[in-house]
């Protein structure tokens, strides 16, 4: 067949159970998971019952859905007529909104914990203890609130804080924005609210309140910035065009006493927001520290586990409908017959999965043929590249309790696994 250079593929879910995994890839882990989580229920839908557990969330839907979006005729047509359209569409808007309300939550917790991270490395200079729990941010929260212990959990309870802060008596309070244009009407009201409650308190230690925005649009101002400033201000009857326009510049401003406000976008700004507000000199240790968050994120964004198993799955789920089968039933069954399963569950193949894999689809390719090809690929070469791919998810599948357990995966997503129901 000749040689195939196929496009590499790093997967964390399978590098976390070499015995010599490094410590920075499990802090990489640490901090993706939650959407690695969710790429283990999709590889274990992929593969429960050949593909059927790609269906599992059309019992999800709602009535409302039923009635907002004619769902409920599409079920009826389903199963009452056999109309293939209308099952395709029933499991595939089940699946995506199911995927999709994931991503936006899942995503949060990871900025979260990646924040997390870069505050506390020793390049940021400001040495902050972070509340990694809920008890511990009542007890960072309460010491701004004259230790008062009602006020803490009605603040708290109010309120969902991002990321709650001390660095040498200084409250930090960070609420987060994956971009300028997200988050409708509900989200700067939502952002200011927190904002006025704080306002109308008599605070015994100074408070930070950061509202940061990773991406920053090149080139131009953000286009919602004013309308959030004018929103905050507004928030707290707060009618300063010097306070708004320092506030424009991405500035520190003190709106009362032991209270203090910033609008910030991106990690430059923030990090000279922050060290001008410790009084850290904007010195050659700041290229340092960007050059190493630069590095960091690199680091994060090298990883294939999700998106392949996203991709997959929607392939997948697509070939169940259509024809009552999917790849996965067949490469199963091509595994049986070519005694390939115990070398896919092999240290050896664990250890060079990408090499190993990659053999494996080769050979796999050459008895697949007719019928029985269901690749939405036309090259040679893309259909080795996909079958290559479904063998590490299958791969992961096998071990997947084993990852469970080394990345921590959380109860809840624990729990949407059937494989682990099922122990």
């Amino acid at each position: 067949m000749g040689i195939t250079m196929l496009p590499p593929r790093k997967m964390l879910t399978l590098e976390v159970l070499e015995s010599h995994s490094d410590r920075d890839l499990f802090e990489i882990v640490s901090n993706l998971r939650s959407p690695l989580g969710l790429a283990l229920v999709l590889i274990d839908n992929i593969f429960t019952d050949d593909g059927k557990g790609l269906t599992e969330y059309s019992d999800t839907l709602d009535e409302t859905k039923k009635i907002a979006f004619g769902l409920g005729s599409a079920e009826r047509l389903a199963f009452d007529s056999g109309d293939r359209l209308a099952m395709y569409s029933l499991y595939q808007f089940a699946f995506q909104q199911f995927v999709q309300s994931s991503f936006r939550a899942r995503q949060g917790k990871a900025l979260e914990e990646i924040m997390k991270k870069i505050l506390t490395i020793d390049e940021m200079r400001i040495t902050p203890t972070v509340a990694s729990s809920k008890n511990k941010k009542s007890e960072i929260l309460k010491k701004a609130l004259n230790n008062s212990t009602s006020k803490t959990n009605s603040l708290l309870e109010k309120h969902d804080i991002d990321i709650l802060a001390e660095s040498g008596g200084k409250i930090i309070i960070f609420q987060m924005r994956s971009r300028d244009d997200t988050g409708g009407a509900t989200a700067k009201p939502s952002l200011a609210e927190l904002l006025r409650d704080l306002y109308k308190e008599e605070l015994s230690n100074e408070v930070l309140y950061v509202i940061y925005t990773w991406v920053k649009p090149k080139d131009k101002e953000p286009p919602q910035k004013v309308t959030l400033i004018n929103k905050l201000l507004s928030m707290i009857d707060l009618e300063d065009e010097d306070i708004k326009r320092k506030l424009m510049n991405g500035k520190v401003v003190q709106i009362k006493d032991n209270l203090k406000l910033c609008v910030v976008y991106g990690a430059e700004e923030l990090i000279k927001t922050l060290w001008t507000d410790f009084g850290i000199s904007i010195d050659e240790k700041y290229e340092t520290l960007m050059k190493r968050y630069k590095n960091y994120l690199d680091l994060l964004s090298s990883w294939d586990d999700l998106w392949m198993s996203y991709a997959v799955a929607t392939i997948e789920l697509e070939n169940l409908v259509k024809y009552g089968k999917t790849n996965v039933s067949v490469i199963n069954k091509k595994l049986s017959e070519l005694d390939y399963l115990r070398k896919i569950n092999s240290d050896e193949c664990l250890i060079d999965y990408e090499r190993c894999s990659e053999d494996i689809a080769k050979d796999l390719a050459t008895s697949i043929h007719g019928d029985e090809d269901l690749i939405p690929f036309n090259a040679v070469g893309d259909k080795i590249a996909y079958l290559r791919d479904l063998l590490l998810l299958r791969m992961v599948y096998e071990h997947i309790e084993e990852i469970i357990a080394k990345i921590k995966i959380d109860n809840s997503t624990q729990r949407r696994i059937k494989k682990i129901r099922r122990t």
